[in-house]
């Protein structure tokens, strides 16, 4: 996400490989894609850059 300097990138881990956030939180593994998308939504959410809450059940 450019527009606010946050970027996602995959790096390798001890257990695999990982989605891990411009600030370095690992967010899922690569095998999780509709994890990470869920923890990149809340964070940009808890900053006030996503428009809403997210909902759990998805």
């Amino acid at each position: 996400m450019p527009f606010v300097g946050e970027s996602v990138c995959v790096v390798a881990g001890d257990d695999g490989w990982w989605f891990r956030f411009s600030t370095g939180t690992l967010l899922a593994p690569c095998s999780r894609m509709d994890l990470a998308v869920w923890q990149v939504t809340a964070l940009l959410a808890a900053a006030g850059l996503g428009g809403g809450a997210v909902p759990l059940d998805e």
